[in-house]
């Protein structure tokens, strides 16, 4: 298979490992205490497979969740992450 590619247009130089901080504790296998949400960024099943994400988030490698959160970012800014979503200007 296509090595995904890592950069998503819009979104370089924003605070990444900062969210992923926020949201899972930097954790890629993270899952929160409802089962819901996982990954480094919290993604739900649905939005995840919006993203072109197949199983869940937290089964997917690092710089996968990033390049998905990254196409996330770019349809529909920081909302997402109501939260923890401010840390990637910082």
């Amino acid at each position: 298979t296509k090595p995904l590619p890592t950069s998503v247009s819009g979104t370089d130089g924003l605070n990444w490992d900062g969210l992923a901080h926020c949201e899972s504790g930097g954790r890629p296998g993270a899952v929160d205490s409802t089962g819901s949400y996982g990954g480094l960024y919290q993604f739900d099943g649905q939005t995840w497979r919006s993203l072109g994400g197949s199983g869940v988030a937290q089964d997917a490698p690092a710089q996968e969740q990033t390049y998905r959160a990254k196409k996330l970012y770019v349809q529909r800014g920081s909302s997402p992450w109501p939260h923890c979503g401010r840390r990637l200007y910082k």
